[in-house]
């Protein structure tokens, strides 16, 4: 789901709101929060935080979700949203699918 929405979430997304929920919680580090404070900007922030998620798995995009729902509720229902609906390689499958039938 971040990739499918990382334009909106590295537009929108304020990194300094979510960092005690992710610390907190064990998502990042203290020295992996330093790193991404260290890309200046608040874009390049947001961009390196979501990239920083993406390794880390199922469990901290939960962790994620969470917070942007206490921060940046406009995002976590994009997200929600996006995961209820299908995508184009789901599309592509089922007529692949259907053609084999």
């Amino acid at each position: 789901m971040l990739l499918r929405n990382f334009i909106a979430l590295e537009r929108d997304l304020d990194p300094s709101a979510l960092v005690s929920h992710l610390l907190q919680f064990e998502i990042l580090s203290p020295d992996e929060w330093e790193a991404i404070e260290n890309k200046g900007i608040r874009r390049n922030c947001a961009r390196e935080l979501l990239l920083t998620l993406m390794r880390k798995g199922p469990d901290a995009y939960g962790v994620f979700l969470e917070a942007l729902n206490k921060t940046h509720k406009h995002l976590h229902d994009l997200l929600v949203k996006s995961a209820s609906e299908p995508t184009e390689s789901d599309a592509l499958e089922g007529m692949f699918d259907s053609s084999l039938k």
